[in-house]
């Protein structure tokens, strides 16, 4: 299987490299969530909580505004 799709992907996108440190029991609770969603990795589990995290508090903004 060739991983060049993904390299072109992430070829595509300004990417910027994070460190997180984190306590156990959050890494775990990411995991839970991405797991069972089929997430390719846990940052993808990651930036799929943070993309959900960010709408919602785009949708309170709004709705204070």
């Amino acid at each position: 299987m060739s991983t060049t799709a993904y390299k072109q992907n992430r070829a595509a996108r300004e990417m910027v490299r994070i460190v997180l440190v984190a306590p156990k029991t959050t890494v775990d609770q990411v995991d839970a969530f991405g797991l069972p969603r089929g997430a390719a990795s846990r940052t993808s589990a990651l930036l799929a909580l943070i993309a959900l995290g960010l709408d919602a508090a785009s949708t309170e903004h709004r709705k204070a505004g």
